[in-house]
C-alpha cells in the first residue's frame, strides 16, 4: 500500500509541477485567450489542460518556442508522461 500512496504522491507533484509550467506559458502568451489562439485549439482546451495539469505531448514543442524557451517540454511534460492524473 506504501508502494501505491508513493506512486500516487509523485503523480500528484508532476501535475501540478505540468500546472505551473503551463500557466507560465500562459502568462507569456498573455493569457488563455491568446495561447489558444496561437495554439490553434480553443480557450475551452488550455482551460482544460491547466484544470487536469495536462499537457499533450504533441503541443510542447509549439508551446517551450512561444515562451521563448523559458519554459522547456520537459517542464510542460516530465519524462514525456502523455496520461492524466486525478
Amino acid at each position: 500500500m506504501k508502494d501505491f500512496k508513493d506512486k500516487l504522491k509523485r503523480l500528484r507533484e508532476l501535475r501540478e509541477s505540468k500546472r505551473k509550467a503551463l500557466q507560465k506559458v500562459i502568462d507569456i502568451a498573455g493569457g488563455q485567450i491568446a495561447l489558444a489562439k496561437m495554439l490553434g485549439v480553443k480557450e475551452l482546451t488550455v482551460k482544460r489542460w491547466l484544470g487536469d495539469g495536462y499537457v499533450p505531448v504533441s503541443r510542447t514543442l509549439k508551446m517551450s518556442k512561444i515562451s521563448n524557451n523559458q519554459v522547456t517540454r520537459d517542464q510542460l511534460n516530465p519524462g514525456n508522461l502523455s496520461f492524466r492524473v486525478k
